[in-house]
């Protein structure tokens, strides 16, 4: 794993980020001691690992990936104190 020294980091922490987000793993050392790791998390590896398993399935024709953009953000329903959901859905969708 390369090593970083804490101040170059703090230099060029956005060149840094990127290389992370590109799933590379750096060690972080202070006066030539590691003190630190950085890299990505744990949930960006899996994400980008099920993101590169679809683009080979898609490849080999097994999949057929989505060619619409990402669904909206759902907008949440008020409800009445006390109201039925049921109710609240209905006059929601008025």
């Amino acid at each position: 794993m390369p090593s970083v020294a804490a101040k170059e980091l703090k230099n060029r922490l956005g060149h840094f980020l990127r290389l992370v987000r590109r799933g590379a793993c750096f060690l972080v050392t202070d006066h030539g001691r590691p003190v630190a790791q950085l890299a990505p998390l744990a949930e960006q590896r899996a994400h980008d690992a099920l993101e590169d398993a679809l683009q080979e399935a898609a490849a080999r024709g097994a999949v057929t990936l989505a060619k619409r953009r990402k669904l909206s953000p759902v907008r949440p329903v008020r409800v009445r104190k006390g109201a039925e959901l049921s109710t609240a859905v209905i006059e929601d969708r008025r």
